[in-house]
């Protein structure tokens, strides 16, 4: 039986926008059905490194690979839900359900001037039925609350039956217990359906009790490991410029950015 090549290849992948440097010499690699939550300060290049890997920032040096293939050979955009950051932000006024979101997400299957047929609907309610919003699927999608608006994008995220999540920071604006209630979520999408995620968070301790791997980023990947080890080495004092007692990539963070 073939080896299935990783999810997601990075190595030694440095980002420039003009004269700054980004992201510095990352390597990552991410097997099918893991779960990775990335984490570090503001402005570490957490979202660059999260871009990078879709080809979606500059790679200066280094590569990027998507299931085997090189990112900017890559076709099959199908496999990948990604969320970006403020998503969720819409004004009041949008003029479109929940379900008509939702049923964005299966656009990548049926391409862009292909009608989208009753199995499309009925998919898409699914996945909000799958994400607990499958009652909102009527409902101005501006009208929903952040925690609401959130699951709706998962909804249409998973329309797509993706292989792979890629999430940047889904939990700003939403209130303590929605968001809490949303890390669990993902525990089951990974668990029972297999899918690997990617999460950028700032909730470094909801990051460590769900996710499989944390991953530190300041200007590079400064630690890689288990929660448990997250824990601790002080991983996350380490990304704001402090010692990691026994960082797992050999770099200090206290370095050059």
């Amino acid at each position: 039986m073939a080896v299935k090549p990783p999810t997601i290849e990075a190595r030694g992948v440095t980002v420039e926008y003009g004269r700054e440097r980004a992201l510095e010499d990352a390597s990552l690699t991410i097997a099918a059905g893991e779960f990775v939550g990335v984490v570090g300060p503001n402005g570490a290049g957490k979202s660059t490194l999260l871009r990078a890997l879709l080809g979606l920032a500059p790679i200066r040096r280094g590569e990027s690979k998507l299931f085997g293939s090189p990112v900017h050979d890559f076709t099959d955009w199908s496999r990948i839900a990604f969320v970006p950051q403020n998503a969720s932000q819409v004004d009041a006024q949008f003029p479109a359900t929940a379900l008509e979101i939702a049923l964005l997400g299966r656009v990548p299957k049926r391409g862009l001037f292909r009608p989208l047929t009753a199995g499309d609907r009925a998919k898409a309610l699914g996945a909000m039925r799958e994400v607990g919003v499958e009652k909102l699927a009527g409902r101005l999608v501006g009208t929903l609350s952040g925690g609401e608006r959130q699951r709706v994008l998962l909804a249409k995220a998973l329309a797509s039956d993706p292989d792979l999540l890629i999430m940047d920071e889904p939990t700003t604006g939403v209130d303590p217990g929605a968001r809490a209630e949303f890390y669990e979520l993902l525990d089951h999408l990974n668990h029972d359906h297999e899918i690997t995620i990617v999460l950028v968070s700032h909730d470094a301790e909801a990051i460590a009790e769900t996710a499989h791997r944390v991953v530190v980023v300041n200007r590079r990947i400064v630690f890689d490991g288990t929660p448990a080890a997250f824990r601790e080495e002080g991983a996350l004092s380490g990304a704001y410029g402090f010692d990691i007692r026994h960082a797992r990539t050999g770099v200090h963070p206290g370095g050059e950015a």
